[in-house]
């Protein structure tokens, strides 16, 4: 961050939340850190599972923007492949069926917060979906890391939004990752787009789920969001 404020040019950074549904203590506390720091905040709400309580406590923040979850956030592959509610197991249609469904709910429950940008569940779906889904109104899918990437062009008119950092270790518990190793991953974050001038724009996505989220990843949050801010970078929405 240093050398990025030596070289007068702000990173750009944006974080997004998956799998809300309802209201509850964990969801109060990421809303709260936003505000607190003055932050956007995207949330990904799973359509389906989308509780009154969830829509009161979004609604109160003029710095979230609600993205589509899925539909069910249900998995449909076969036992021993990796889990997807919008993989090659299924049918095409039928998943633009609960694809176009699950928008009409998200925009039908929190109006103009809502942006048209698709998350899948467990970040994963099938890349024969993208030139379909630009005519449900959906503009953009957001995934993780390179997931993607290489299906985005014209043909598609869709952008990937992915995030690039997930502060939970899945396969260890799903326990915070730890400051040291995503201080790491950010760093090399940092360093690649300050090498390639061509993406020095390109946000850094963090990528965090509230329902398995402790004390310590929330005060990382917090940590992480006043360090970035007194450094000069600039945090912003999906949008």
């Amino acid at each position: 961050l240093t050398k990025w404020r030596e070289s007068s040019i702000s990173p750009v950074f944006w974080i997004r939340d998956d799998d809300a549904t309802k209201d509850g203590p964990k969801i109060k506390k990421l809303v709260s850190i936003s505000k607190k720091f003055n932050t956007p905040l995207s949330v990904a709400v799973i359509p389906y599972l989308i509780q009154k309580s969830v829509i009161k406590v979004l609604n109160s923040s003029n710095l979230i923007t609600v993205l589509q979850h899925g539909f069910k956030h249900k998995n449909y592959e076969p036992k021993g492949q990796k889990k997807s509610e919008f993989g090659v197991s299924r049918d095409i249609n039928n998943m633009i069926e609960d694809i176009s469904y699950g928008s009409k709910l998200i925009s039908e429950s929190f109006g103009k917060l809502y942006q048209p940008i698709f998350v899948p569940p467990w970040n994963r779906m099938s890349h024969l979906l993208l030139p379909h889904i630009h005519s449900l109104g959906i503009l953009g899918v957001s995934s993780f890391n390179k997931h993607l990437i290489k299906y985005a062009n014209d043909k598609n008119q869709l952008v990937i939004i992915n995030t690039n950092i997930d502060i939970i270790d899945w396969k260890n518990d799903k326990i915070f990752l730890g400051e040291e190793r995503i201080l790491g991953k950010l760093t090399s974050e940092l360093i690649l787009r300050r090498n390639e001038r061509e993406n020095i724009k390109k946000p850094i996505g963090i990528l965090t789920h509230h329902n398995v989220m402790e004390a310590n990843s929330f005060l990382f949050l917090e940590k992480l969001f006043n360090k970035t801010h007194n450094y000069g970078a600039k945090w912003k929405s999906i949008q």
